[in-house]
């Protein structure tokens, strides 16, 4: 019977991120949240259409686009933060 392999610890396995990473993990939870609210809020007009005889769906996903949206602007304003201070890395 084989020996059961030993676990990578998380330290072990991001040990060499920093010096081989892209962007920080900061902006890249930034960049990864902008790119799926955008998404969802592209998304909401199909789920609204859909919804066309329900009002209460329609409103429920009118609602959350709104949301989306506005947080896609609180994402772009820290983006946007984060280049001013030349600390978008």
């Amino acid at each position: 019977m084989a020996a059961a392999p030993t676990p990578i610890r998380k330290e072990a396995l991001y040990a060499e991120a920093p010096a081989t990473a892209a962007v920080s993990d900061k902006v890249h939870n930034l960049i990864q949240m902008m790119s799926e609210k955008l998404d969802s809020v592209w998304r909401y007009d199909k789920y609204i259409e859909d919804c066309r005889d329900d009002t209460e769906c329609r409103r429920l996903f009118q609602r959350m686009k709104g949301d989306d949206v506005e947080h896609i602007g609180l994402l772009r304003d820290e983006i946007e933060r984060l280049c001013s201070e030349g600390s978008f890395r």
